[in-house]
């Protein structure tokens, strides 16, 4: 049909061109091939360029085929999340997801869905302006913001947020960690002080410290329903960049043969994962103050004021970090301390099994004391002796279970020794924070000024950190399969 048409306003012109057929129409049938050149090739060149979109276009649809990613829809969610997170109340004119992609995560010890949004907001202001002749106008401005993040069910803590934005505050009872770290990077606000000690672990703290300095104002929300926010500004997660295009088919149809891994994306699934894992056992701006007067007289004062300002701000950093440290000890007598929920659990296992083992009950006993001895005080040898008996006790067990093969079969061995491996690996974590601190108060009180205001001020000791290696790098134990 379409041809019909096209040779009939074909002849339809020539006719017209050559005035009724008075002209050859060899002349008119050329005029109009040339037109049509003209608009033809007028056309392609304002699109010279559209080969590079395209291929775009089709290697992100390659990675989201490859990584799993499934478009869903997005009608009314937005909605849904605006009443479970505060991360999307942002914005006073238009909030939209302009993309949502379903996945799903198959960890060690978890296996998750998880949706993957690009989420845009816009904030409508009015800007008023006075040209040189006092005439005033006033002018909307549309701020146009972009985000990007995961969602996903997270069972383990409620009702807590972390928020590395200065942009978004949280409600709720403020909690400050041992981790002068994760305390620089992340405002946490929760229901109650006590679920936000008990989500935030040594372990996790590291690892959300290490999101919170690869991401953009991060920003990590647990609803009161148990569904899990993470949100970023970072927009590298799909990003992947091809290195050849359409311009050379082959190489670009090679390229995207292979199979293209989201790294950043997996790697943050791979810290929500240790999250999860580490969980699973656990019971708009503010505005810049205004300009103060220059008083003449403020003038002579001035010095004065700031060094003054400067001794008391030197003077509270001296006592904040001395009280990270305490913080940091008290942690790791927690840590240390739950070993007592471990120790009867051996002991009930010493005789089930009727393990004659002296060395194994004297080491269970020692482990005890060297606990009980463990007081508020800092004290690296007395820690130090606890983890020697924690770590002899370890060999004690691996050594005598060699004469009990049923025992090294056993359910109930491999539950023990797991729980042990994650409990090291708790004190282990405690005992780095506890080390980090203890390096940023003796260089707060080693180093000029703060030597000399802890000389006249404070008179602060310094305080040794803990040097086990053992100790600092955890247990690991794996069961033979």
């Amino acid at each position: 049909m379409w041809h019909h048409i096209y040779w009939m306003l074909l002849s339809g012109t020539a006719t017209l061109v050559t005035n009724g057929g008075s002209r050859s129409p060899v002349v008119g049938f050329a005029i109009c091939a040339l037109v049509a050149s003209s608009a033809i090739w007028t056309s392609l060149r304002k699109r010279r360029n559209w080969r590079k979109p395209v291929s775009k276009r089709i290697y992100l649809l390659d990675s989201l085929f490859n990584n799993d990613l499934k478009p869903v829809a997005t009608k009314g969610r937005i909605e849904t999340l605006l009443d479970t997170f505060r991360e999307f109340d942002r914005g006073n004119h238009t909030r939209e997801l302009k993309a949502l992609y379903r996945g799903q995560y198959r960890g060690d010890e978890h296996s998750f869905d998880y949706e993957l949004y690009h989420f845009h907001y816009v904030r409508q202001r009015t800007v008023t302006t006075t040209d040189s002749q006092g005439n005033t106008s006033t002018r909307t401005v549309y701020d146009h913001y972009y985000r990007h993040g995961l969602l996903l069910d997270f069972p383990f803590a409620s009702g807590i947020g972390l928020s590395a934005d200065s942009g978004l505050k949280f409600k709720g009872e403020r909690y400050r960690s041992a981790s002068n770290t994760f305390n620089r990077l992340f405002d946490v606000r929760a229901e109650d002080e006590m679920s936000a000690a008990r989500f935030l672990s040594p372990a996790i703290l590291e690892l959300l410290s290490g999101l919170g300095k690869s991401l953009k104002d991060a920003v990590l929300e647990i609803s009161a329903e148990g569904r899990l926010c993470l949100a970023f500004d970072d927009d590298d997660l799909l990003s992947q960049k091809p290195q050849h295009d359409l311009n050379n088919p082959a190489a670009f149809v090679e390229e995207i043969a292979g199979h293209t891994e989201l790294v950043k994306l997996k790697q943050l699934l791979d810290a929500l994962h240790g999250i999860m894992r580490l969980s699973d056992n656990n019971f708009g701006r503010a505005r810049k103050p205004r300009k103060l007067l220059m008083i003449e007289s403020l003038i002579l004062l001035l010095p004065l004021l700031v060094l003054l300002i400067l001794v008391i701000t030197i003077y509270n950093g001296i006592i904040g970090k001395h009280n990270a440290v305490d913080r940091a000890w008290a942690s790791v007598l927690t840590q240390e301390r739950q070993k007592n929920k471990i120790i009867p659990h051996v002991e009930q296992m010493v005789e089930q099994y009727r393990m004659h083992e002296a060395s194994v009950l004297k080491e269970v006993t020692a482990l005890r004391s060297a606990i009980s001895d463990l007081g508020n005080g800092v004290d690296t040898a007395k820690l130090a002796q606890a983890e020697q008996r924690t770590t002899a006790l370890l060999k004690g067990l691996q050594v005598a279970v060699e004469a009990y093969p049923e025992l090294k079969a056993s359910e109930t061995y491999s539950q023990v020794m797991a729980e042990i491996s994650e409990q090291q690996e708790q004190v282990g974590a405690a005992i780095r924070i506890f080390n980090r601190n203890v390096e940023d108060f003796n260089n707060a009180i080693q180093m000029f000024p703060g030597s000399l205001v802890n000389g006249l001020l404070c008179r602060k000791a310094r305080i040794d950190s803990f040097s086990d290696s053992e100790a600092r790098g955890g247990f690991d134990y794996s069961p033979n399969l």
